[in-house]
């Protein structure tokens, strides 16, 4: 368990080739980039003590640094954030005990729903943490891109998956949400540094590969993640629709 206080910095990964949405991180959000929108948020927690963007694009470099956001230049080979933070991480010779993985398309993350993940996770036995939210409509349960997750008694995953779980037997689709509570799983991960390592230094899973999800490789290992539910709404950018919607919530916002 841990009980002292623990130094916490943010990475956020980002790359500028979205096959959905190409040039996705610096595209604008009332008046500033995706990318600097999400690491406003972030700033705002209280916990983390440094942030900064892990990106192999000079693009990305470029807008960030006219925010004032610190960039963490890496190769182009990460095959995932994950793998892209640890490579920033080692190679800027960085120092906590805790990382944040915020996506830089998550603009709408709440600074308090990070801090309470973080100190819950403070007090757990658990490798480490992420963030679900309840699903409420029938469109996002049956949604692929939306990966969904089922938690134990204790709040840790058992499973992840593109497909709606758990099955509800002898029931129709339509009346799942009417029989149990479902969640989604909203990509934020923190790690204990000696998980992050880990992690980027185990093979590729077999149900990873199979769902294309790289938190698998931590379940299929053993590894503990703390699951963190939150009631605020959040809308990652993965299609312009998505990119749409958020520009839409600012723009009210401000």
């Amino acid at each position: 368990m841990i009980n002292d206080i623990i130094d916490v910095i943010a990475l956020i990964p980002a790359r500028i080739g979205s096959t959905r949405l190409p040039d996705k991180p610096i595209l604008d959000i009332e008046g500033k980039p995706l990318i600097v929108r999400t690491c406003e948020t972030v700033m705002k927690s209280e916990n983390i003590t440094d942030i900064y963007v892990a990106t192999d694009d000079y693009k990305i470099k470029k807008v960030c640094e006219a925010n004032d956001i610190e960039v963490l230049i890496t190769s182009i080979y990460p095959k995932s954030g994950s793998d892209r933070i640890y490579e920033a991480y080692t190679k800027y010779n960085l120092n906590a005990e805790l990382v944040l993985n915020v996506q830089g398309d998550e603009p709408l993350i709440n600074h308090i729903d990070i801090d309470n993940m973080i100190e819950n996770f403070r007090q757990s036995s658990a490798d480490a943490a992420t963030m679900i939210k309840e699903i409420n409509n029938l469109e996002d349960l049956y949604n692929p891109n939306i990966v969904k997750v089922v938690i134990s008694n204790q709040n840790e995953a058992i499973y992840f998956s593109r497909s709606p779980i758990p099955f509800v037997r002898d029931s129709q689709k339509e009346d799942f949400l009417k029989k149990h509570k479902f969640y989604k799983h909203i990509g934020i991960y923190l790690y204990k540094y000696s998980t992050l390592d880990f992690f980027v230094k185990a093979e590729q899973s077999k149900l990873e590969l199979a769902e294309n999800l790289e938190q698998l490789r931590l379940i299929e290992n053993g590894k503990k993640i703390y699951c963190h539910e939150i009631f605020s709404e959040s809308q990652g950018v993965d299609t312009l629709e998505d990119l749409e919607k958020v520009r839409e919530i600012f723009k009210n916002r401000e």
